[in-house]
Formats: structure tokens, sequence, C-alpha cells
């Protein structure tokens, strides 16, 4: 069976890298795109066949180009591409300075849509490609001191709907994997190992090379 390959982002911590882990450990070849790399040096030594993690800043768009073009170089090709959703914000706007908000702007929001321009050439010429995007659930009003990051969520979901179609007729799968905000925020924070855990089993044991599977 095909050994599916990856570039993982929001793999710092919780849900973002359990569900690292739980590919690593099905035999995948995850790259991960981080501003800190101390915190994934541990899967560097636990799996360093498989895996690899690069420090790229935010908004570094020359960065990002040159990374995809090096795991590419690496892999030798690339699957798919995993956002996953870690800005978690508990400020509401009036108490965030302007610097808090750019900065995080920049990193859950023009980060995702720098690294999503420069793959989708990529998967365009090969016909084929997945983009998965892992966030929280937005089916109820948002709390105040998550108003930001739920923009920001909502911001990159918007991004994928209106790329959907264009992209589906060369061959590049699009999908958003919703979970209930509570258990989301309890992974994201560290406050619930196991919900980290078992989220991030049920997104890794349905992505396949044929299908994703919403759980």
């Amino acid at each position: 069976m095909k050994k599916m390959k990856w570039i993982v982002t929001g793999a710092e911590s919780g849900l973002g890298k359990e569900i690292v882990v739980q590919l690593l450990q099905n035999g995948c070849y995850v790259s991960a795109i981080v501003e800190d790399y101390i915190k994934v040096a541990d899967l560097t030594s636990r799996f360093p066949n498989q895996f690899v993690g690069v420090e790229i800043a935010r908004n570094d768009s020359r960065g990002i180009a040159s990374y995809l073009q090096s795991v590419i170089d690496d892999f030798s090709s690339v699957d798919g591409v995993i956002l996953c959703d870690n800005t978690l914000l508990t400020k509401s706007v009036e108490d965030m300075s302007a610097d808090e908000i750019i900065s995080s702007v920049s990193f859950g929001l023009t980060n995702p849509i720098l690294l999503i321009r420069e793959i989708i050439p990529y998967f365009r010429y090969k016909n084929e490609g997945r983009l998965i995007l892992v966030s929280s659930a937005h089916d109820k009003k948002s709390p105040t001191d998550r108003a930001v990051n739920y923009a920001i969520s909502k911001g990159v979901e918007s991004l994928f709907s209106s790329l959907t179609h264009d992209l589906s007729t060369f061959g590049i799968e699009t999908s958003v994997i919703n979970f209930n905000p509570e258990d989301y925020v309890a992974s994201v924070t560290g406050k619930n190992n196991w919900a980290a855990y078992s989220m991030a089993e049920c997104i890794s044991s349905e992505i396949t090379p044929t299908r994703m599977v919403i759980c």
C-alpha cells in the first residue's frame, strides 16, 4: 500500500501534533511547518526517517515557496496538505493589541493562504492532491473571547469552499473537518489529551489514498 506524504501545519501542540503522531505511526511521511522547532524535536527523534520539522516565520512568502520545493525534493512527491487550526485565542477584540491581532491573522489566515497558493500549481500538474482543514465546529455562537479565532477559522473555511469546485476539475480534493468546540478547545490547550488523541485517531484512520471520510 502506498505510504502517503503529507505537509501539516499547526503541529506544535494539541490536536495538530496528535494527528502527526498518528500519521507517522501509520507509516506516512510528514513534513511540518512550525514556528518553534523545539516543540516537534521529539518527533524527529522518534521518527527520524519519516518526519521533518521546518521553522517558517509568519508572512514569509519566499520561505514557504522554498520550503515546498525542498519537501518535494526530499519526499519526491507530496500527496496532501493538512491545515490544523491551532490559532486558539482567549481575549476579546477590545483587549487585544493591534500587534496581537495582526500576528494572529498572519499565523492563522495569511500563512495557510500562502501555502495553498504555492501547492495548488503542483497538485494541478500532478492532476491529484488533497487539502484538508481541521478546525472546531461553527454551528453555535462563538464566545466573545474567541471571536477573532472564529473569524480566522471561518476565513480559511470560506477559502476552501470557494476553491472546491475549481480544484475538483484538476483531481484535487478538499475536505473540512469540524469537531465539538469544547473538545477541540480542550485538546488545543492541552487540558484534555484524550480528546486530542481520539480526534487525531479518527482523522488519521480515515485518511487513505482514495478517500476522506469526515468523522
